[in-house]
């Protein structure tokens, strides 16, 4: 008999850490996945062997426990998205069931907030057993913080944006334009009643920002005579709705500026000669892909001591109007830049073996725990 394991998963990003898992599971387990109508779209011709189980994104606790009894999983892996009750609720009920849980964090940002909601005006705290963090600088951040807390941390990496780099090696591709350019939205903060605002988590206009980038680049590639192609591409939890002066914008002979809501279009860019953006972790799957990209970080709230976004490697940071049109020059003004073959396949072998070790991990972290099943302990 096969041993169940469930996935619970309502955010973007724990449901794509939640598709990288599972592609990366050996064939020994009975898979099923908890999600709600809004995570339901990217499982989508994802792996029909699964047993994928829809529910109400306020479903009571009382019903998850009625399904978790009759499904009787050893194994549990619960999103960490930090934005939704869905994920936490079942992390609690798990909990009481005494299952063995586990939670890979999806982005290195804010990972206190993961555990943390505001219920009957009281911040509780709920842990997994088992927490996946992206580096060592999170693991000594929860240790410290959850030191009171019997859990075990496994530096687990990023796994889904490798994946998706490994998408985005597209070199040497024609295009009618001579540059071409990304710029990545973050979604608007709102803050939610039940949420834990993390002390260092910053607030910004992303319409703002966005204005200025356009309006800077506009106004250089019509000085310049470049013809440039700019894409914008919108955070799943973003609308257009939020930036209405981008329905004003006209291409012209020199400029062609087209709004993407789907994000999986961008691996059909071709030759992308940089990448703006925020402080969305999209960012970093182009840092991964060997691919020029910057952090606009203009205004207010930036300069706080612990800016998760401010020491990112290879990540470009523009804290001001001045920076980011000499930055534009220059990508306006310099050859496209063509990843050398041994370049690019150094990039290729170094995502796959990211990833290897994450399947090697994984599988791992599941067998240690299987085994403290039959053992009766942990």
């Amino acid at each position: 008999m096969k041993t169940k394991i469930v996935f619970v998963t309502h955010s973007i990003g724990s449901t794509n850490m939640a598709i990288e898992i599972i592609k990366n599971l050996s064939t020994n387990f009975e898979i099923y996945v908890f999600y709600t109508s809004y995570s339901k779209k990217y499982f989508k011709s994802f792996n029909k062997y699964i047993n994928y189980i829809e529910c109400r994104k306020n479903i009571s606790k009382k019903k998850i426990r009625e399904l978790l009894t009759f499904i009787n999983p050893s194994f549990a892996f619960i999103g960490a998205g930090g934005d939704n009750m869905f994920e936490f609720n079942f992390l609690i009920v798990c909990n009481n069931l005494k299952l063995h849980t586990c939670s890979i964090i999806d982005s290195w940002s804010y990972p206190f907030k993961r555990f943390r909601r505001i219920i009957n005006n009281k911040t509780i705290t709920i842990v997994p057993k088992i927490i996946g963090v992206p580096n060592k600088e999170t693991k000594e951040n929860l240790k410290k913080n959850f030191k009171n807390k019997k859990i075990l941390i496994y530096i687990t990496g990023l796994p889904h944006l490798y994946s998706k780099a490994a998408t985005l090696l597209n070199f040497n591709k024609n295009t009618n334009y001579q540059k071409n350019i990304v710029f990545i939205s973050t979604p608007m903060e709102i803050s939610k009643k039940y949420q834990v605002l993390d002390k260092n988590q910053i607030i910004f206009d992303s319409s703002k920002i966005l204005n200025i980038f356009i309006k800077q680049a506009i106004n250089l590639i019509r000085i310049k005579k470049i013809k440039t192609n700019i894409y914008i591409c919108l955070h799943p939890l973003d609308s257009i709705l939020n930036y209405s002066f981008l329905n004003k914008l006209k291409s012209t002979s020199l400029l062609k500026i087209t709004v993407m809501k789907n994000n999986k279009n961008i691996k059909n860019i071709s030759n992308i000669d940089a990448v703006f953006g925020i402080t969305s972790t999209m960012l970093l799957e182009f840092i991964y892909a060997n691919i020029n990209t910057y952090s606009l970080q203009i205004g207010r709230g930036f300069s706080r001591k612990n800016n998760y976004f401010s020491n990112i490697k290879n990540l470009n940071v523009i804290n001001s109007k001045e920076k980011l049109n000499k930055t534009l020059i220059n990508i306006l003004q310099n050859k496209k830049i063509t990843i050398k073959k041994d370049k690019f396949e150094k990039t290729e072998k170094t995502i796959s073996k990211k990833l290897v070790n994450f399947k090697i991990l994984v599988n791992k972290i599941i067998s240690r725990n299987m085994n403290s099943i039959k053992k009766n302990e942990f």
